[in-house]
């Protein structure tokens, strides 16, 4: 109804005069109005909330604002989804609420709250017509008319009890005498008030007639209602042509005449309207107006004239033109199916020609029309068979949102389909099914749709994608009941797998399976699965482009670079957690596992290096590589071997870091990893040079390198501990600098691991000095003080040793009676006094130990402590 935006132009025009002082709007109007035609209605609304907030706005000013506002989010809910229009009319709904509250002492309350009853009918009227077209075009709904019908004529009963209260406040206001000022723009005069009245009568008729077509056609509140609406209209349609009410209330008498049955009476109005005193769009309106009224009363000739002549009309800018066309083409079509004339198939195709131009207008409102209207046109005919008539019956159900309807009719084409050897048709259904199946959150029925389709169908281009959906909706249900589905997908997961081996989705599907196979703990199938992965990864995209499968459903051997980096940061993640699983909770030797890992791994990183893509993964993976042999694998020629085919020298090794720029993080792990290989291997001069490279990273990423590396030469051959740890130490120089710097609890973690470091390095005087600093630092901490008596008590100064003495009969004193330090405090102080030659002290100890603790804390320490005695015991007896 763009005429009430123009007639409101034109009434605001007359009555506004910028006073001095006040904000000229002018520019802004123009601009809305602009973004508006150009349907770019998120950006006028928020031009819109900008321009209210202008200061210096008078009250006309913010009224003609809100109307422009108000008509913005109308003709937004035409254009946008459902969820997108009802937000839209609520927005509408506030912003009328609120003006009307802050404005309560203004004429402009009245202007601002006709234009929101004006949305609330626009509201009301499309409710009405979806409401009526789905009950139309459902052969038997679950729903009675007026539960289907409620919501519309809500708010139409809402719009007309509006409409009383604000023609009342009209009548209220040209009553009153007028002694306000005019300049301060809070009333308007005698004929502004008239003019707006006359607007309120004629939306007062349009809501009349809107609520009484929500109900059934003859019954006694639909005539009662088309009654008051044509008595509303009656006065209004003697309205002069060139008045702006005076064309809009001829052609909606014209319409409640045609609805009551009024046949010559709406005829009469319709024909003495001249279409030379019209404006194009007027003239349109009337056309679309006449077609309607020749296919309510099937005057077949006169139809067809008007409707050749509509074909001359641009439809794309008159979607209610089309709509009227779309109902006549349908009367025509069904016309002749009754009659089984071929004419039918012409208009089928005009049908379809008509419903593709409103989908192209991009109005949601009007495109749901026709596709409504058509879907009731197509399922209420009773000989129609044909497969492309069921298909659009089929495509309409669904775009009417009828889900089982579209189910049972794309089931039902897919048959007949089958049958007569169409098989693209009858797959294309299938899909169509299985895909409304998905977006209706029914994954198990989905499941066995796509299922059913790549078995059904193995050759079709597209099975592999249907056996991959199938998938993905199987992973819906395991994420909602993994005790009924998770064998199941995993069965899914490797069929897929063994049909498809290059299929399109393969890679994905792979990735599922080593993610599923690590969720249940299959911790050596799942490294095998994530290095699959790899292995069978398409080749780097060299243009970036997407991938395109050959007739047996393989894909061309490439993937886009950011689907790659996303997937491939997910794998390297995984099998990361899983190789800390498998190794470092190893009860086994391990090391050809990690020599077998490590090799596919290596294989993978210099295979197909033409893109540039996976530059880093491949790093990563060399790097991943070299770190298992050197380690898990303890073979550090080999992974020297592996490193220097890389990077032969360290020249090689900045000039190749130099192409993938400032990634600190890749570079920081190949400079420790070379120290760690030069360092385990004694190569001092190497290894001196990456410790220099090292001491110019930041502390922080040291640390963590240096903590690291102390937790895995446990698991080193003692021949290469000691150096690769003063390798360590000599990384992390600044150490006790930064030590100061960081908090309490990181302090008593970090002092620990850097103690541990130094006594595998070997550095005796250093170690024993810091263990000192932490135990005064933390006097209560009784590993600190444990491992400062071991320190002691290893030391080759009898001092020494019996200061550790003392320690750990300190321990044993402060340590609960039985707990496993306490055990431990009783051996080493029993070990101390026999190696200082106090052995009958000794015995005494274990003696008393062992009577009041039979049990001796339980293995390994009562092995050591009986074997201690029984030393004690044989060197008491010689000495003697």
């Amino acid at each position: 109804m763009k005429w009430f935006s123009a007639f409101l132009v034109i009434f605001l025009n007359l009555i506004l005069v910028p006073s001095q002082g006040t904000a000229d709007i002018s520019e802004d109007l123009q601009f809305i109005q602009s973004l508006r035609s150009r349907r770019l209605f998120r950006i006028a609304e928020y031009q819109c909330q900008l321009s209210l907030q202008r200061p210096g706005l008078s009250t006309s000013d913010k009224a003609e604002l809100t109307i422009q506002f108000l008509e913005t989010l109308n003709e937004h809910a035409l254009y946008a989804d459902i969820a997108g229009r009802s937000a839209c009319w609520q927005q509408a709904q506030q912003l009328t609420s609120s003006f009307e509250k802050d404005h309560a002492d203004s004429d402009w309350s009245l202007v601002v709250g006709l234009a929101g009853v004006k949305v609330l009918v626009e509201q009301g009227k499309i409710l009405r017509e979806e409401a009526e077209l789905t009950l139309l075009a459902t052969s038997s709904s679950s729903s009675p008319a007026d539960e289907i019908m409620m919501p519309a004529r809500t708010i139409l009963r809402k719009a007309g009890e509006k409409l009383k209260t604000l023609r009342e406040k009209i009548a209220e206001s040209l009553r009153r005498l007028h002694k306000v000022p005019e300049t301060e723009g809070l009333r308007l005069g005698e004929q502004q008030l008239l003019s707006l009245e006359r607007q309120a009568q004629l939306w007062t008729a349009l809501a009349a007639f809107e609520l009484g077509r929500t109900y059934p056609a003859g019954s006694d509140d639909y005539l009662a209602m088309l009654n008051e609406a044509a008595s509303n209209l009656r006065m209004l349609s003697e309205l002069p042509l060139t008045h702006p009410l005076g064309f809009p209330a001829r052609l909606y008498y014209a319409d409640v005449r045609r609805l009551l049955g009024q046949k010559e009476e709406a005829w009469k109005i319709l024909d003495n309207l001249n279409n030379e005193a019209l404006s194009e769009r007027q003239q349109q309106q009337l056309l679309a107006a006449r077609l309607q009224w020749v296919t309510t009363f099937k005057e077949e000739q006169l139809a067809k004239t008007l409707f050749q002549k509509a074909a001359g009309v641009e439809f794309a800018s008159s979607p209610p033109l089309t709509y009227a066309m779309l109902e006549a083409a349908v009367w025509f079509w069904q016309a002749a199916m009754e009659k089984k004339d071929h004419s039918s198939e012409e208009w089928e195709a005009q049908i379809k020609k008509l419903v593709e131009i409103l989908r192209q207008s991009g109005s949601t409102y009007w495109t749901h029309r026709g596709e409504l209207l058509v879907a009731r046109a197509a399922s209420a005919s009773t000989t129609a068979s044909s497969t492309t008539l069921n298909l659009y019956v089929a495509d309409n159900a669904y775009r009417a949102g009828r889900w089982q309807e579209a189910l049972a009719a794309y089931d039902r084409v897919a048959q007949v389909a089958q049958k007569a050897g169409e098989e693209d048709v009858a797959f294309q259904c299938g899909w169509a099914a299985a895909a409304i199946a998905q977006e209706q959150s029914l994954h198990e029925e989905a499941w066995q749709r796509f299922r059913t389709l790549s078995r059904e169908f193995p050759r079709h281009a597209k099975a592999p994608e249907a056996a991959f959906l199938a998938v993905v909706n199987l992973g819906r249900l395991v994420a909602k009941d993994q005790n009924k589905y998770l064998t199941t997908y995993e069965t899914e997961l490797r069929d897929y797998l063994n049909r498809f081996p290059l299929g399109e989705e393969a890679y994905l599907v792979r990735f599922r399976l080593a993610q599923l196979l690590e969720y249940q703990s299959r911790i050596q199938e799942a490294v095998g699965a994530y290095l699959d992965f790899l292995e069978q990864l398409p080749a780097e995209s060299a243009n970036g482009g997407s991938r395109t499968p050959d007739q047996d459903g393989h894909s061309n051997g490439q993937l886009p670079e950011s689907t790659r980096q996303a997937v491939l940061e997910k794998v390297f993640l995984g099998l990361d957690r899983c190789l800390a699983v498998l190794f470092e909770g190893a009860a086994h030797d391990s090391s050809e596992e990690a020599h077998q890992v490590a090799q596919r791994l290596h294989t993978w990183s210099i295979a197909n290096k033409t893109g540039t893509a996976d530059q880093r993964y491949r790093l990563i993976a060399e790097e991943r590589a070299i770190r298992l042999l050197l380690w898990e694998g303890r073979d550090p020629v080999l992974a020297e071997k592996i490193l220097l085919t890389r990077f032969p020298d360290p020249d090689h090794f900045w000039k190749e870091f130099r192409t993938l720029g400032e990634d600190m993080s890749v570079k920081s792990q190949w400079i420790t990893l070379w120290l760690e290989v030069m360092a385990q291997l004694g190569q001092e001069k190497e290894a001196q040079y990456w410790c220099e490279q090292l001491r110019n990273l930041e502390f922080d990423v040291r640390w963590e390198w240096a903590t690291s590396v102390t937790g895995k030469l446990s698991r080193t051959k003692p021949e290469r501990v000691q150096a690769v740890a003063r390798w360590v130490v000599a990384a992390v120089p600044d150490f006790i600098e930064q030590y100061a710097a960081h908090s309490r609890d990181w302090r008593l973690e970090a002092g620990l691991k850097y103690a541990r470091l130094l006594v595998m390095a070997n550095l005796r005087d250093e170690s024993l000095q810091w263990m000192r600093r932490l135990a005064q630092e933390f006097p209560e901490n009784g590993e600190i003080q444990e491992n400062l008596a071991l320190l002691l008590a290893y030391a080759d100064d009898d001092a020494l040793r019996s200061e550790s003495l003392q320690k750990f009969q300190e321990i044993a004193r402060r340590t609960p009676e039985g707990s496993p330090r306490w055990f431990r405090a009783k051996y080493m102080t029993a070990w101390l006094l026999h190696n200082l030659g106090k052995t009958r002290d000794a015995w005494d100890v274990l003696s008393l130990l062992e009577t009041l603790h039979p049990d001796l804390g339980g293995e390994p320490l009562r092995s050591k402590i009986l074997s201690l005695k029984e030393q004690c015991q044989r060197h008491w007896t010689q000495s003697r």
